[in-house]
């Protein structure tokens, strides 16, 4: 259990901070809003396909923020099914500072792969956006404040749309060769020298995607391209309205509106080609390496416009490493007119392809996550290459990140209702296989049942039988949810249901085993050990399919095991079944179980192990060896919840004790007393007796 000092100081009070926007934000003003990728060292994009990205950027990641100040101060990759937070050197996320308990949260990952927090008895508690609790369902963007801490969780997106096809995106299926095509011409400038022509014979093969294929330097560096990241100097006159800017925010809430996500992102390339904007083409292209982007939706085009363009290779990989908008022409070169408006010198060049037409392009990502970045990818006529039509891009995709935040946000509550509805229907399925305990009258029985947090496939039984034996039955279900607790619910109708007809055991078990077989998933099965005590003889059969041996503990704690590993578990093979028989004396105690037992974990991660959980048992008897069944339950639930600590129990903890009842002999019935004699009858002869 964790101990913290009578001393601790409060938390300090902090103004609520905004979840970090983890897509891209281009202005990003404060630490807050930073990527955990900019606290490494640049990675080159040959470097970043998916096959080789870390386990936390393929799972999530823990973001820990200092309230204070907002600074990132480390993250951690969402892994396992249990991360605890607190100031103890070996917590998985090491939080050291006074107003953090050494042993202070835990998160747990649940069967349906959502996130919850649990507070381990910290001292000043954990909060979720704002209010304290015990155990909650994680979100995307809940804020959880520990101490002066301040941690969110960037959760992998599953519900993206996919690529409509895995080849290359379908205007540009045929690119043309490199050397067949002309050089831009500079804006007010001559004609550039016609390059080359090669024959069919001799050009090389397409390449895998419409791009222009150049020869990077060695070292990959972009300094050395031939196009610029166009800067629009102070003082140049705008090119945007503000009509364009209440056209965006129109978008916005237009695509709140639209609930497929595919036609989400077609709307946005259709804006973008619309008559209020100048572009020609707009695209969606997913990157998880960028020399092989794939489509997510058909590409727009303006009627009338050119064809599009061969993808800029550079331009992509600059965005994918970046992760930033960029926007990029084929016709600057040092100072050059672009439409009306003077262009400074470039900062930094990009490769475009030199194609017999001048055009920019705009590439901005419009959503991150742990393996890809979608991108939007818009052509625009060379005069609009400058930096307000980046802007007014960057805006749009912000706008489609909002609404996709909306949609993801009503995911979010649809989901979270639906496990809760799972978790209550299930936990109503299991509390009523529970039997009561004292409805059995020939056999001293205490039955421990406490379901974990997400519900498991336990069943627990005890039922009188019509020859005076009981049947006392453990099973577990393998996985967990509703599926589990309507397994568990079919076993206890089954054996219910053939109480009368039982026929033995083995006749039992292997009636039991054909159903599972017939029913259960591949993947599933069942663990079960049935018994049948005789109260008289103490006479014991039992049948154990592959679940941990039910225990005998004598008066002075010894241990002996019933059945075990003589049979498979049900639901596997249709297959017959061995039958064990034993003795059960009066003063000895018999103990059915789980593997949630034994398997237990305490704060550190470590299993209590069946030789701990065995002693403690024998402990127990042997501390009160005549003592009843419900005794020896408290003194065993004591014992897991103290090894379990604040922890949160990842499976059911399910047992049964059970003792024969001593017989009792009939007393002889009470000795009737004598009625006393009546009166003696006068005598009217006898003259001494008065009339």
């Amino acid at each position: 259990m964790p101990t913290h000092s009578p001393s601790r100081p409060a938390v300090p009070e902090a103004p609520r901070l905004a979840p970090p926007n983890f897509g891209v934000d281009f202005d990003r003003p404060t630490a807050m809003m930073r990527d955990a990728s900019e606290l490494a060292p640049p990675v080159t994009p040959s470097r970043m396909d998916s096959s080789r990205r870390s386990p936390s950027q393929r799972m999530g990641e823990v973001h820990v923020f200092r309230a204070s100040t907002g600074t990132l101060e480390l993250t951690y990759p969402l892994g396992g099914s249990q991360i605890v937070v607190g100031r103890n050197a070996d917590a998985h996320i090491c939080l050291d500072h006074e107003t953090v308990s050494r042993n202070h949260a835990e998160l747990i990952c649940g069967p349906f792969g959502q996130w919850w927090i649990h507070d381990l008895g910290s001292t000043n508690g954990t909060y979720v956006n704002g209010s304290t609790v015990k155990d909650r369902m994680l979100n995307p963007g809940d804020e959880i404040r520990i101490g002066r801490y301040i941690l969110y969780l960037r959760m992998p997106d599953a519900r993206r749309p996919v690529p409509q096809t895995q080849g290359p995106p379908p205007p540009f299926e045929n690119p043309t060769s490199v050397d067949e095509v002309a050089p831009a011409m500079p804006v007010g400038g001559a004609p550039a020298p016609a390059a080359p022509v090669k024959s069919a014979a001799t050009a090389p093969a397409p390449a895998p995607y419409p791009t222009h294929e150049e020869k990077p330097p060695p070292s990959r560096s972009y300094d050395d391209d031939l196009t610029t990241i166009m800067r629009l100097p102070q003082g140049a006159p705008k090119q945007i309205s503000a009509d364009h800017l209440t056209k965006t925010m129109q978008l916005r809430r237009k695509l709140m509106g639209i609930e497929d996500p595919l036609k989400r992102l077609s709307a946005v390339c259709g804006f973008i080609v619309g008559e209020d904007f100048p572009a020609q083409t707009a695209m969606v292209l997913r990157m998880r390496d960028p020399r092989q982007p794939k489509l997510l939706c058909d590409p727009k085009q303006r009627p009338g416009a050119p064809e599009p363009a061969p993808l800029s290779r550079s331009l992509l990989e600059y965005v994918y490493q970046m992760r930033e908008p960029v926007v990029a022409s084929n016709v600057t070169e040092g100072e050059t007119m672009v439409g009306n408006y003077h262009q400074a010198k470039p900062k930094r060049k990009l490769t475009l392809p030199r194609m017999v037409r001048s055009l920019a392009v705009v590439a901005c990502p419009i959503w991150e996550a742990a393996d890809h970045v979608d991108t939007l990818y818009v052509e625009l006529p060379a005069q609009y290459g400058t930096e307000d039509w980046r802007t007014l891009m960057a805006l749009i995709a912000d706008a489609y990140r909002q609404a996709e935040q909306v949609w993801e946000m009503r995911e979010n509550v649809r989901a979270t209702a639906f496990v809760e509805r799972e978790l209550e229907m299930a936990r109503t399925i299991q509390d009523g296989l529970v039997p009561n305990a004292e409805g059995i009258r020939k056999v001293d029985v205490a039955i421990g049942y406490e379901p974990s947090r997400w519900v498991g496939g336990d069943y627990i039984d005890a039922v009188d039988l019509p020859d005076g034996r009981v049947l006392l039955a453990v099973a577990d279900v393998c996985g967990k949810g509703l599926q589990a607790a309507l397994v568990s619910s079919s076993l206890h109708t089954l054996v219910r249901a053939t109480l009368d007809s039982l026929g033995g055991l083995p006749k039992l078990a292997r009636r039991t085993n054909r159903y599972l077989c017939s029913y259960l998933p591949t993947d599933s099965f069942v663990t079960m050990a049935i018994l049948i005590l005789d109260p008289r003889t103490g006479e014991v059969e039992c049948v154990n399919a592959g679940h941990p041996p039910p225990i005998v503990a004598k008066p002075n704690g010894e241990l002996r095991y019933l059945q075990s590993e003589e049979n498979i578990a049900f639901g596997i093979l249709d297959t017959e079944f061995e039958l064990e028989r034993s003795v059960l004396a009066p003063n000895e105690v018999l103990l059915l179980y789980t593997d949630g037992l034994f398997e237990l974990m305490d704060l550190d991660g470590e299993p209590l192990g069946m030789d701990r959980f065995s002693q403690g048992v024998g402990d127990i008897v042997k501390a009160q060896p005549k003592a009843k069944t419900e005794r020896y339950k408290t003194g065993l639930t004591a014992m897991l919840e103290g090894f379990r600590g604040a922890g949160l129990a990842a499976d059911d903890t399910t047992f049964l004790f059970a003792r024969r009842l001593p017989r009792r002999t009939a007393p002889p019935p009470p000795r009737r007393s004598q009625p006393p004699p009546p009166p003696p009858r006068p005598n009217p002869k006898d003259p001494t007796q008065k009339s």
